[in-house]
């Protein structure tokens, strides 16, 4: 590269360098770059490697004259987890961002700051840190499909038809972590047609590309799949190049070959914003990575990031794609520009620096491996897979009774129906991803739910359902429940599920007495669920310290959180002349609903130990339930969990004839082990 560039000037004299976007002409820090590093991260190095190799020869040839680097991030780019982007120490000037910001030279930044979920910061600040599972192939998380349907809504109502009065298009960028949620992503948004010619509608209605009947694409596409480094695709079967020549095909279908097709998609992406010309008619646009420093469009008005952002000068730069100002004009009022909003959903960036840095965490412990033994199938535990309780209904009319209504609040949702976006200065927005039901449409979700709670049959259910009305109408008004004004919160779960239960649970019916109580199986609700539990799980790596090395569990180890109490139950389990099986409840995924009533919340508690006795003549099996907190915990959160074993779980459990007899055990010394695993095996269950 340098004979080429020396052979045009042979006249010998210096040159000057001046490097644009000069973050990417310097190599990290040696400490840093030993750090594992992503693919866009070794790129970067591969590629500052070779430029400054380049200019350091020229030095070497004495015809380096001076070199001026000009950049909006003047800083290494360090990235790796744990280190702090570090600012050039040859800088002459530096205007940051924030003072461009506060001076109106560019849109201000909209970021979450509150909202009205359960978390103790708002979750669509960092998106891609509040989602589990981080893949989106086989479906859309609900924290990402809230995050997506509340910008859509901004857009939609509130910035489309502003920037229509004057005939602009705004525009919505997506930046996905991968091209397989990118992909994800853009069918979910934008529709698709599948492998047999079907269209199927996009879920935001603006950004759709198949037309409201769902036969074909609409005229000119409105949303754009690119990459970062999409002069880089080739003829070949690459993930990357499958995305451009199907982009080229929806968006450049008369192009005469895919090279055409291409370079269409590379004008109308380079366009985006730009009235009259290729990319005009664009609305959205994911990306796959960065969107390059070159990308100049003005009229981006919402960003949303499902990525994991390392560094601030990561968070600035994808911010940074925002903030280019449509106008200059000056208000009459004031002689500053009129300010410009840009949305930032999924962006964790900070107005103000200073922020410490965690301390480097300790290395961790070497891991060992749980895992089920070939040879003790004969051990297994099955257990059932329980998210609740449900009421048998002799009757089909039911009445509220007010003495046993108990205290209950709302809980704000994990995923907010609103978010708060505020900017470093101007106005504050309250933005919303749907209005919420009226206070009619809630009652009767409510009432249809507490009727679920029932196994009764579709007929019984409808002449139930008037008289659930009415009591729910009852228990809403009841002094001991406390709601928002509007009701919101009670349209969705977990509220909506929390409350039916406990309407189902305050009526009664005209023979009078209690409902029977049975088990609601978690794959009622979500048939990703398993109905069944047991000790035959996959094997997993642990360093939970110390692990007893079982005899009579199918789990080789059992982990335990101490040398005490647990480890002193798991050896009496493995001795006990009475116990058939046992194994610790640890990463078995079996948990029992039960009321907190501190935070008035339902939760899952997950019992320490679970043991098989040996069979008795022809009794059903014998099982325990082991709890070993010791003293400490022998509290009101202990009793209420105890009590929600003894008087929901087991009896609901027992009553399906299915899974043999139930007892509990709370142990709170080593001294009373032997005693009390006696006691349970040949005394009540749950008395």
């Amino acid at each position: 590269m340098l004979h080429r560039l020396l052979t045009s000037h042979r006249s010998g004299e210096p040159m000057v360098v001046i490097n644009d976007e000069a973050h990417h002409c310097y190599r990290m820090g040696e400490a840093a770059a030993r750090k594992k590093a992503s693919r866009e991260e070794s790129n970067e190095e591969r590629a500052a490697a070779l430029w400054f190799s380049a200019v350091k020869a020229l030095h070497a040839q004495g015809r380096l004259a001076q070199v001026f680097d000009l950049s909006a991030t003047p800083m290494y780019l360090r990235r790796p987890a744990g280190t702090t982007s570090e600012h050039f120490p040859w800088i002459v000037s530096d205007y940051p961002l924030s003072d461009a910001i506060e001076a109106g030279l560019t849109k201000i930044p909209r970021l979450p700051v509150a909202d009205d979920s359960a978390h103790d910061s708002p979750v669509y600040r960092n998106l891609f840190e509040q989602t589990t599972p981080k893949s989106l192939a086989t479906d859309m998380p609900p924290t990402v499909r809230g995050a997506l349907e509340t910008m859509h809504r901004h857009y939609r109502d509130s910035v489309a038809p502003a920037y229509g009065k004057h005939d602009v298009i705004p525009v919505m960028i997506v930046v996905a972590n991968n091209i397989a949620n990118a992909t994800a992503l853009f069918r979910w948004i934008a529709g698709y047609q599948d492998e047999k010619g079907r269209f199927y509608r996009g879920k935001l209605d603006v950004f759709s590309n198949v037309n409201f009947e769902g036969s074909g694409y609409v005229d000119q596409p409105r949303t754009l799949l690119v990459h970062s480094q999409l002069g880089d695709a080739d003829d070949g079967g690459s993930a990357l190049t499958r995305i451009a020549r199907e982009q080229a095909e929806l968006h450049a279908p008369t192009g005469a070959n895919t090279k055409q097709r291409i370079q269409a998609i590379r004008d109308i992406f380079n366009t985006v914003g730009r009235r009259g010309e290729a990319g005009e008619h664009i609305r959205c646009v994911i990306s796959v990575g960065m969107l390059t420093e070159g990308w100049d469009a003005k009229t981006v008005t919402h960003i949303l990031g499902f990525r994991a952002f390392s560094s601030q000068l990561l968070c600035e730069q994808v911010t940074g794609r925002a903030l280019r100002r449509t106008s200059f004009e000056p208000d009459p009022d004031t002689g500053q520009p009129r300010p410009e909003y840009a949305n930032v959903f999924g962006v964790p960036y900070e107005f103000m620096r200073g922020v410490e840095m965690p301390p480097t965490p300790t290395p961790p412990r070497e891991p060992y491996v749980v895992e089920p033994v070939d040879d003790r199938e004969k051990l297994r535990i099955e257990f059932p897979n329980l998210s609740g309780y449900a009421w048998s209904a002799p009757e089909q009319t039911v009445k509220l009774n007010p003495e046993v209504v108990g205290e209950w609040r709302a809980e704000p949702p994990s995923n907010p129906t609103w978010t708060e976006a505020t900017p470093a200065v101007g106005v504050s927005e309250l933005q919303r991803a749907y209005d919420p039901p009226a206070r009619q449409t809630i009652v009767w979700r409510l009432a249809a739910e507490a009727v679920k709670q029932y196994r009764i049959n579709e007929k019984q259910r409808r002449s139930l359902f008037p008289s659930m009305v009415t009591a729910t109408e009852e228990w809403l008004q009841h002094p001991s429940v406390t709601c928002p004004d509007d009701f919101a919160w009670l349209a969705e779960d977990p509220n909506l599920t929390e409350a039916a239960g406990r309407i189902a649970a305050a009526v009664y019916h005209s023979e009078g007495g209690p409902p029977s109580i049975l088990p609601i199986y978690a794959d009622t609700r979500d048939p990703m669920q398993p109905r069944l539990r047991s000790t035959n799980i996959r094997p997993f790596k642990t360093t939970q310290e110390p692990a007893w090395t079982t005899a009579k569990s199918e789990l080789n180890k059992a982990p335990c959180h101490s040398k005490s109490l647990e480890w002193a139950v798991a050896a009496m389990l493995d001795e006990h002349p009475k116990i058939e099986a046992w194994a610790r409840n640890f990463r078995l995924g079996w948990t029992i609903p039960w009321r907190d009533h501190d935070r008035d919340v339902w939760a899952n508690y997950e019992p320490d130990f679970v043991a098989r006795a040996i069979r008795d003549g022809e009794q059903p099996d014998l099982h325990i339930i082991i709890e070993a907190k010791g003293d400490i915990f022998d509290n009101a959160t202990a009793n209420a969990k105890a009590d929600a074993v003894k008087t929901q779980w087991i009896p609901a459990v027992e009553a399906t004839g299915d899974f043999g007899r139930w007892r509990y055990v709370y142990l709170t010394s080593n001294s009373d082990i032997e005693a009390e695993i006696s006691r349970a095996v040949g005394g009540t269950g749950h008395e």
